[in-house]
């Protein structure tokens, strides 16, 4: 049991050079083996407005690293009351389809997802979450005078409604 204690002790002390490195891990051991099991972070970036491909690849290496897997949703918020009312999404999905695609292939590494969430973002948020468990949020949007009357508040309201950690990054 010690040499299993001692090479879970020499592995975490490595911990800190990884972080330096830009990675961010979990790490488990594996029953009695001398074995950690490394789990990349779990990010999920809810997007609402057309973001520069930079500034989301920065965004997420700074909150996971290069190795996270990331779920990319851009709910399908741009759209009227009255389109609403009327179900008339057609357009407001083909808008977020375009967002999620951007944002996606500027995500570093390999394990991204893309998909257009509900009309209302914190549903999508929700639903997002229920389909992948992400140890942190990160909410992108236009500054509120130029959100839809959907998307003004989300932020703080994410932020209250949440359980995981929610980071809201105003773009423009």
């Amino acid at each position: 049991m010690s040499e299993h204690f001692e090479a879970i002790s020499a592995a975490l002390v490595t911990l800190p050079t990884w972080r330096s490195a830009g990675l961010h891990v979990r790490c488990f051991p594996i029953g009695e083996s001398e074995t950690l099991f490394v789990v990349p972070r779990r990010i999920l970036v809810v997007t609402t407005a057309a973001v520069p491909e930079a500034q989301v690849g920065a965004i997420v290496r700074a909150h996971a690293g290069e190795d996270a897997e990331v779920h990319v949703v851009a709910p399908a918020s741009k759209i009227s009351w009255l389109d609403r009312l009327t179900n008339a999404e057609d357009d407001a999905r083909s808008d977020a389809a375009d967002r999620a695609e951007a944002a996606s292939e500027a995500v570093p590494g390999e394990q991204v997802e893309a998909h257009v969430g509900d009309v209302d973002p914190l549903q999508a948020i929700e639903d997002a979450l229920r389909l992948f468990p992400a140890e942190e949020v990160v909410v992108l949007t236009a500054p509120d005078e130029q959100g839809t009357w959907l998307e003004t508040g989300l932020g703080e309201e994410a932020q209250k409604r949440l359980s995981v950690p929610v980071t809201h990054l105003v773009t423009g």
